[in-house]
């Protein structure tokens, strides 16, 4: 593996530190606090701003671009999100009707797994799918 950038210096060294007897200290918000304070010492005013940097320094319209792509993707997940709710909600309703699914048109993260991302919506495909 070749280190190109001190970015990715800073990020070997986080990796190193979090897999390292150590890493059982030093976590998500230590790490956080290291890149944020690399990155005001490059110059740049958060870590997104240095990724971007490094990875899309010649698309000058980046934010335009993803800007676009929600606009175009957002009705679709709006409906996907409120179709995955129903369904959930009605599962939860019929297995555990003690359990009091939010009104506010959210979906539980602990029900979605993976506690920092949310993203294990492959567990309830087959609750989604008839």
């Amino acid at each position: 593996m070749a280190i190109r950038t001190v970015s990715q210096v800073i990020l070997f060294y986080a990796f190193i530190l979090g897999y390292s007897d150590y890493g059982e200290v030093w976590r998500s918000e230590q790490f956080a606090q290291v890149i944020l304070f690399y990155a005001f010492i490059l110059g740049y005013s958060d870590y997104g701003e240095v990724w971007r940097s490094e990875q899309f320094d010649d698309t000058k319209d980046l934010m335009e671009i993803c800007e676009k792509a929600w606009n175009d993707i957002s009705p679709l997940y709006k409906k996907l999100h409120a179709y995955v709710r129903m369904r959930l909600r009605n599962y939860y309703a019929e297995k555990f009707p003690n359990y009091n699914f939010p009104k506010d048109g959210t979906i539980p993260a602990h029900l979605l797994g993976n506690e920092s991302l949310c993203k294990m919506w492959k567990y309830y495909l087959p609750l989604i799918i008839l």
